[in-house]
């Protein structure tokens, strides 16, 4: 089995972003007065927390400047390819606490949600305004 390493950069940015994510959780669920919708997010939060801890419990630190991750996570570049047209787009993944600036994609939306812990190379079907469209992940990174 292939051991996942990352750099100790990435590790730490991966980290900071969990704690943060630990730390507004009750903020976050302010904000989802349906009680249907507040039970989906928290158990949205719930996995990505516990799948983020067991990945950092697992994964080799790296002395070394390189971003790439082996899957999606909160505040990360994602580069995604259009199945159709092959056009290529970047998106960052951010808390719905941070400012949203263009590019960016909320992991509590149905596209950031969509992305959310998939690997490079899955496809993903994103439903957009324009509607659905199939995507593959072409590259992953931290944000460092």
């Amino acid at each position: 089995m292939k051991k996942l390493s990352i750099s100790i950069h990435a590790f730490e940015s991966i980290l900071e972003s969990l704690v943060k994510l630990e730390e507004e959780r009750d903020l976050i669920l302010e904000y989802y007065v349906d009680p249907n919708d507040r039970a989906r997010i928290s158990q949205l939060i719930e996995k990505y927390i516990e799948t983020i801890d067991l990945f950092l419990g697992i994964v080799e630190r790296e002395d070394t400047w390189d971003k790439k991750l082996p899957l999606v996570t909160l505040d990360c570049e994602v580069e995604v390819e259009d199945i159709l047209t092959q056009v290529r787009q970047k998106l960052r993944l951010v808390n719905a606490t941070d400012e949203i600036k263009h590019g960016d994609v909320s992991i509590f939306s149905a596209p950031g949600n969509a992305l959310l812990l998939k690997k490079t190379g899955s496809i993903v079907e994103l439903e957009l305004p324009a509607g659905k469209k199939k995507y593959r992940i072409t590259g992953i990174n931290a944000i460092i």
